[in-house]
């Protein structure tokens, strides 16, 4: 009982391994893939000697390995590539995260850091696209006599006109008593005489 009780055994041992009497070829049925480390696949760069903790090997300007404190540098902030500068969300990296000015999360999204704008002391996060305080760029502010928002990075007055006012007096934005703004000209509009 025992001889045949190996002996199956040792059959299924050959079938499970892919004994199929070929010579040493093994065309597996695993399509090919190859788990072993000449896998293809790029884990990062080395760097010369390994980094220690708390720093990662990061490819440096020149595509060499360089190793990197990811929690203060503002061009790796938080993983390796997370340049905070050339995203625009920051303009240092505090704790692995981009930070802009009073905002410890950086600008994202819609938004972009901008610097300090006179009379301002810190970076701040600017929607180019809503902002009238940086409509288009930063410190582009939208002028009152021309505009009364920003839409879509225009200083645009009015909902029907959605157009820019010369500023001058025959070309003005202003508003009615309900709050409503259009371009007027003011030598003539009995609403906004003269301004």
């Amino acid at each position: 009982m025992r001889a045949l009780f190996c002996a199956v055994i040792g059959a299924l041992s050959l079938v499970a391994c892919g004994d199929d009497g070929s010579s040493g070829a093994d065309a597996g049925a695993d399509g090919g893939f190859d788990g072993g480390t000449d896998a293809g696949f790029d884990a990062g760069p080395e760097c010369e000697p390994a980094c220690g903790a708390g720093v990662l090997c990061c490819p440096g300007p020149d595509g060499i390995g360089q190793c990197v404190n990811t929690r203060t540098d503002i061009h790796n902030c938080g993983l390796c590539g997370i340049d905070c500068l050339e995203r625009e969300s920051g303009t240092v990296c505090e704790g692995g995260t981009c930070r802009c000015g009073a905002s410890v999360l950086g600008c994202s999204g819609t938004t972009v850091c901008c610097p300090p704008r006179p009379g301002l002391d810190i970076p701040y996060c600017a929607n180019f696209a809503r902002d009238p305080e940086d409509c288009g760029g930063c410190d582009q502010r939208c002028d009152p006599s021309r505009a009364d928002r920003c839409d879509g990075a225009q200083c645009l007055c009015g909902d029907g006109s959605r157009r820019q006012c010369d500023g001058t007096a025959e070309d003005m934005c202003c508003a009615d008593a309900l709050d409503t703004f259009e371009c007027v000209d003011t030598t003539s509009d009995r609403r906004h005489c003269g301004e």
